[in-house]
């Protein structure tokens, strides 16, 4: 939202009114799990091979070519969490 608010496609006194709004739907559209987000660092080659059998995780945003934004289920990022921190993946 704040991309789109720097690049003029609205004002920025509507940035937070349309960031709730956002916010709202998409937690109105989940049902009782909410979910999570978490950063890794990692380059999207070594990432890849990791998430290949991973049900409910899904990359959402590149931060750049080391860092990616995953997103899904508690309990899907909650182990697959666990198994990062075992091979010291941040």
């Amino acid at each position: 939202m704040p991309a789109l608010c720097l690049a003029g496609v609205f004002k920025p006194e509507e940035l937070i009114s349309l960031s709730r709004k956002r916010a709202d739907a998409i937690l109105d559209s989940v049902e009782d799990d909410k979910g999570m987000m978490v950063a890794i660092n990692l380059p999207d080659t070594e990432l890849k091979p990791l998430l290949k059998d991973k049900k409910d995780i899904w990359p959402v945003n590149f931060n750049s070519h080391k860092q990616t934004i995953l997103a899904g289920t508690t309990p899907a990022m909650t182990a697959f969490m666990t198994e990062m921190s075992q091979q010291d993946i941040s």
